[in-house]
């Protein structure tokens, strides 16, 4: 069943992409084949910022980065917990379920 989907999906932004006015856009597959002009900014489910861009072949591509940080260096008495619907981590106490106490890092955003 996932094979006919994916055909399904990819007939769909074949298509469009073939009955388009000849005009530069970036199709994002993941959010169901939708359709994004060059300086378009969206951001997807999955806690991505994109921009559809030029790149230097004059190709039309979506550049994503991630719009979280994700913790460094967490003591061993926390934990870290994903927020997925609010795109964050959360670092806490292990016992307490509270914030933690001791310093950490950050990379990303």
């Amino acid at each position: 069943m996932a094979n006919l989907s994916t055909a399904v999906f990819l007939s769909c932004c074949l298509m469009l992409a073939f009955l388009e006015e000849p005009e530069a856009f970036c199709f994002m597959e993941p959010n169901g084949c939708e359709k994004y002009k060059p300086g378009d900014i969206w951001e997807t489910d999955d806690c991505l910022s994109c921009e559809c861009v030029v790149d230097q072949n004059d190709s039309d591509v979506a550049a994503c980065c991630s719009i979280y940080s994700t913790p460094t260096g967490v003591h061993e008495d926390c934990e870290v917990i994903w927020k997925q619907e609010e795109c964050k981590y959360d670092v806490i106490d292990k016992n307490t379920k509270g914030p933690c106490g001791h310093m950490h890092g950050a990379v990303g955003k």
